[in-house]
C-alpha cells in the first residue's frame, strides 16, 4: 500500500488530541481502531508512507511516537528531494513495487504543496510542487 499524504493518518482514539476520525484511517487499517475484518487488516510492514512522517509535515506528538513504534516505513519530502530523479531506483530498493502483488495507492490532495492545491482544507507547506526539485522524481 502506498500512502501519499501530508499527514501520517496514524492516530488512534487514545492518541488524537482532536478525536477526528479523518486522522485515523491508516491506523484503523492496521487494526488499531474499530474492529475490522481480519482478512482486511494490514500490517504496517505492507505500507509505505510518502510525504509525511520522519520529518513529518503535520503530525501529533503521540502519533509520531506510534508511527515509529509500529515501524511504519516513511519517505518524507526531504528523502524525495535527495533522491530526485532516481525515484525508480529507490522504489525497488525499498520494495514499493514487488512482482506478483497488488498495489493500493491512497492519494490525499494535501500531499501536494498548497501552491498547487490551495483549496485543500488541510494544507501543509512543503509538499510536492511543480517548482521544487523533488517534482522531477514523479514525472
Amino acid at each position: 500500500m502506498l500512502w501519499l499524504d501530508a499527514h501520517a493518518d496514524f492516530n488512534t482514539r487514545e492518541l488524537s488530541p482532536s478525536g477526528s476520525l479523518h486522522g485515523m484511517p491508516l491506523s484503523c487499517l492496521c487494526g488499531f481502531g474499530p474492529r475490522v475484518a481480519a482478512d482486511r487488516r494490514r500490517h504496517a510492514g505492507d505500507i509505505r508512507e510518502v510525504g509525511s512522517a520522519n520529518r513529518i509535515r503535520s503530525v501529533d506528538t503521540g502519533e509520531r511516537r506510534f508511527v515509529h513504534e509500529q515501524q511504519l516505513e516513511v519517505f518524507d519530502m526531504r528523502f524525495i528531494d535527495e533522491m530526485g530523479g532516481a525515484a525508480d531506483q529507490w522504489s525497488w530498493r525499498y520494495k514499493i513495487w514487488i512482482a506478483d502483488t497488488h498495489l493500493h495507492v491512497s492519494f490525499d490532495v494535501d500531499f501536494l504543496d498548497p501552491e498547487i492545491a490551495p483549496g485543500v482544507g488541510t494544507t501543509v507547506p512543503g509538499g510536492l510542487s511543480t517548482t521544487a526539485k523533488h517534482s522531477c522524481a514523479w514525472k
